[in-house]
């Protein structure tokens, strides 16, 4: 389980910072009424600087826990930035690092319920309803 969270943790990081940019450029799009339909990101120098410091270190520390194409995606996106293809990079890292997430999210939570039971309803447990339960014993 801690594995698990760990990767959470890296990914869903990773996620913020990539759409922390995104919405900047959608906040920045909407006020200039200039908005695309394709994913773009804003951001300035200090921006992306903390954004590639805070991304490495996380990813120094946990590389066993990602995906070697996220990886690959990563490398290309911070360093291609002002590059035209970033413009394609960044929504495909950002796509990457979502269905990852998810599935991982997937996958563990079916693994869980084999491990922690559901709560089953009253009426499975042979319980009364609670009319009746309600009704034979009043409040004092």
């Amino acid at each position: 389980m801690g594995l698990i969270q760990e990767k959470l943790d890296l990914l869903s990081s990773m996620i913020y910072h990539l759409d922390k940019m995104k919405y900047k450029y959608d906040a920045i799009a909407f006020m200039h009424q200039q908005t695309t339909p394709q994913e773009r990101y804003a951001f300035n120098q200090d921006e992306w600087n903390e954004l590639v410091r805070d991304i490495d270190e996380k990813i120094k520390n946990r590389y066993y826990l990602l995906n070697r194409k996220v990886l690959e995606k990563w490398v290309w996106a911070k360093n291609l930035r002002t590059h035209p293809k970033s413009i394609e990079i960044m929504p495909e890292l950002r796509k990457m690092l979502v269905e990852e997430y998810n599935q991982i999210i997937d996958k563990h939570l079916n693994n869980l319920q084999d491990i922690v039971p559901k709560i089953t309803p009253d009426e499975e447990t042979g319980s009364r309803d609670k009319q009746t339960d309600a009704q034979e014993s009043p409040i004092k």
